[in-house]
């Protein structure tokens, strides 16, 4: 008997459908923090290849996402390389505020890589509550850019051009990888962790807890991403 895990959007049709065929369990996410995970029970791919014959929508059979998903992953710095640059930042005309490694201290800009929010000059002069930085950015000053992406991921590349390792638990008897929450990973390398077991990761004593991932998945990403080995846990 096969598992096999329901990725992408799916539908009250879809679901039936594999209901009528198949044994589907479904288990929400740790605490609610998206889609629930479908599982598939089916005895064998080629099985799963004729239902998905029937089902009447494109549905594609991809054996490992996660470990695809890895392999086709850039760098880190080829990474950074891709992402958005905002043009027409004059930081002079906002009250900066930088990363320290927990806080956002407002600072003089003095063109330091790093991540930055950036507000109003009013909230300076007037200490505006309620008030929102209009962008938070990473400057990369080998380049003179302002990089946008998504927040986890600029504050991971502000810790790696910082000459930070990322500290990692892995277990390999159960599968399991623990990154600290303070730590969390880009959205795009994240993902090839959450399509390995089709779920969100469970906080666990500020960590991060990464389902049935293998040890393939790991090494592949270990290729991408800074990482640090810390003592194997039991969750």
């Amino acid at each position: 008997m096969g598992r096999w895990i329901l990725c992408g959007q799916r539908n009250t049709r879809l679901l039936q459908h594999f209901h009528q065929r198949v044994n589907v369990e479904i288990i929400p996410q740790p605490q609610g923090d998206g889609p629930a995970a479908v599982y598939l029970d089916v005895t064998s791919a080629s099985d799963l290849a004729t239902i998905l014959a029937t089902v009447g929508q494109p549905v594609l059979q991809v054996e490992q996402a996660g470990l695809t998903l890895a392999r086709a992953l850039p760098s880190l710095d080829n990474w950074k390389r891709s992402l958005e640059s905002l043009q027409g930042i004059r930081p002079h005309d906002f009250t900066l505020k930088r990363f320290t490694g927990n806080f956002f201290d407002e600072v003089h800009f003095s063109g330091e890589s790093g991540l930055y929010e950036l507000w109003p000059l009013q909230v300076r002069v007037s200490g505006l509550s309620g008030a929102r930085p209009n962008y938070t950015l990473y400057y990369d000053a080998t380049e003179d850019r302002w990089l946008r992406a998504d927040w986890y991921g600029l504050r991971f590349l502000a810790r790696y051009d910082a000459g930070q390792p990322c500290p990692v638990r892995f277990n390999s008897d159960r599968n399991q990888l623990a990154v600290p929450a303070d730590w969390r990973w880009p959205e795009v390398y994240e993902r090839a962790l959450v399509l390995a077991s089709g779920r969100l990761p469970l906080r666990k004593n500020g960590w991060l807890m990464y389902e049935h991932v293998g040890a393939e998945l790991v090494d592949e990403l270990r290729n991408k991403l800074p990482l640090i080995d810390e003592e194997s846990i039991n969750a």
